[in-house]
């Protein structure tokens, strides 16, 4: 697992080293949506020195789907969590 995949994780809980506060302020902020090298020399700009092109690739991926899920969120294309559990049976 990558260090991104580490530091991100698949939930959002609360971890020493600051990165959930990190995720936190950047889904907060305002942002003009930025052309894609753009948005790519941001993430590049803002990994370790050591990061591989496979922790850049993460990265990028994860953010697309969080702009992805606050696009429809913000469509109003939401389901309800009755909804989702009487579909996945718990």
């Amino acid at each position: 697992m990558s260090k991104i995949a580490r530091a991100v994780g698949a939930r959002a809980e609360l971890r020493p080293d600051g990165e959930s506060e990190k995720l936190q302020n950047v889904l907060q902020e305002p942002r003009m949506t930025p052309t894609t090298k753009e948005r790519i020399r941001e993430v590049a700009d803002r990994l370790p020195p050591d990061a591989t092109i496979e922790d850049a690739i993460e990265r990028l991926v994860f953010l697309t789907k969080i702009d992805r899920g606050l696009t429809e969120a913000n469509a109003g294309q939401l389901i309800d969590h009755e909804e989702v559990e009487r579909e996945f049976g718990r």
